[in-house]
């Protein structure tokens, strides 16, 4: 049909059709005029339109099930959909979807799919996950702890990783010490100090006992030799003349009795 205007008749827009005076008047939304613009007729399904607009398709991620719907609906988490769709498709086993909805994905690492609302969940204290297909989060062995990320287990602070598996996290030795989240390997203290098993501060690192000092650094405390002595975990130091220590285990050379003297070795 067409409509009249200044004594000349046109067409119609696609979405409007004509009345019995001529008017151009526009469909509703979910419809588009005839091909002859008499009568108003449903957009297909997988589409819509507005009020006196012609028929669209549905946008990516977007669908409309019925003939005449009036708008598109959005898809949902974990479906999905292209354009001029009817309905929307389920994402694969261990998949999921997010706006705009358009294809599917793997949850990344550091979080896990969540069965119920089939969202990526971040994994919570001490859980990691690697991410992919049904991603599921882990707890760390203990001692071990997360990164930020939660996507790996790292040593805690006093921890490092065992030597026969490095997946797995063991407390410092004594005479050693770890300050940081990590990898990393224990540090020994200084020599003439020492410390508790799964320090995690240089500062546990404590002078040995006067009469004992450490063989090497990260040592234990040792007991000077007869005919030594040492203070605050300094190196055992031989005594002089007319001292000895006749004992190990000295922190000062008793002086000899009147009358006496002493020689190397200083034991008596």
């Amino acid at each position: 049909q067409s409509s009249y205007s200044g004594g000349v008749c046109t067409d119609c827009p696609l979405g409007r059709v004509s009345t019995a005076s001529g008017v151009c008047i526009p469909c509703d939304a979910g419809k588009q005029s005839s091909t002859d613009h008499a009568a108003c007729a449903n957009c297909s399904a997988g589409e819509t339109s507005q009020s006196g607009s012609k028929c669209a398709a549905c946008a990516g991620g977007q669908y409309s099930s019925q003939p005449g719907s009036p708008e598109c609906t959005m898809c949902s988490e974990g479906f999905y959909s292209q354009g001029g769709s009817s309905t929307c498709q389920k994402c694969g086993t261990g998949l999921t979807s997010e706006y705009p909805y358009t294809a599917c994905f793997a949850c990344k690492p550091g979080t896990e799919l969540n069965i119920t609302t089939l969202k990526c969940d971040e994994c919570g204290d001490n859980m990691f996950s690697a991410g992919g297909e049904g991603a599921a989060c882990q707890p760390c062995p203990s001692p071990s702890t997360t990164d930020v990320l939660k996507t790996v287990c790292l040593c805690a602070a006093g921890q490092t990783p065992m030597e026969s598996d490095s997946s797995k996290c063991a407390s410092c030795a004594g005479g050693q010490y770890k300050e940081a989240i990590g990898s990393q390997r224990c540090s020994l203290c200084g020599k003439g100090k020492a410390s508790g098993q799964g320090s995690s501060s240089q500062s546990k690192c404590m002078p040995c006992p006067n009469g004992t000092t450490t063989l090497t650094d990260g040592g234990p405390c040792t007991p000077c030799d007869p005919g030594k002595f040492s203070v605050g975990g300094e190196a055992c130091t031989r005594c002089q003349v007319s001292t000895a220590a006749s004992v190990s285990g000295h922190s000062v050379c008793d002086k000899c009795a009147a009358g006496f003297t002493s020689a190397f070795p200083y034991t008596e």
